[in-house]
C-alpha cells in the first residue's frame, strides 16, 4: 500500500511518475503542480495534509479525500479483502498466487 506524501522526493510524482512513463522534467512539473495545488488548499482548508503518509496515494487522490472530505487512510488491501471476503475465500488453500503491476523498490514498501 502507498504511504507516500503528496510532494517531494518520496511524493506521488517522484515515485509513481516514472512508473507511468514520466521523464525527470515531467516529474518535476507534476510535483510542482501538486505542491501549488496543496498551497492553495492550505489557505482555505482547516489543515494541511500534504505530508501525511498516504496523501500521495492514487496520484494525490488520498490528499484530496482527506483534505476535502475528512477521509481516514486505510490500507487498500484491507478494504478490498473485507469487501470480497478474501479470508473465507483462501481459508484452507495450500497456495495463493498474487500479482504486482511492476516489481520494483516500491513493491518492497
Amino acid at each position: 500500500d502507498v504511504n507516500n506524501p503528496l510532494c517531494g522526493p518520496h511524493g506521488a510524482s517522484a515515485i509513481f511518475g516514472p512508473q507511468k512513463g514520466a521523464n525527470p522534467e515531467q516529474v518535476q512539473q507534476l510535483d510542482a503542480a501538486l505542491g501549488h495545488f496543496a498551497d492553495h488548499c492550505a489557505q482555505v482548508l482547516p489543515r494541511d495534509v500534504r505530508d501525511e503518509p498516504g496523501s500521495g496515494a492514487a496520484g494525490g487522490l488520498g490528499f484530496a479525500a482527506k483534505a476535502f472530505l475528512g477521509a481516514q487512510f486505510r490500507a487498500g488491501v484491507e478494504v478490498v479483502a473485507e469487501l470480497v471476503g478474501l479470508d473465507e475465500a483462501v481459508r484452507g488453500a495450500d497456495l495463493v498466487i498474487t500479482g504486482e503491476g511492476r516489481f520494483d523498490a516500491q513493491t518492497l514498501r
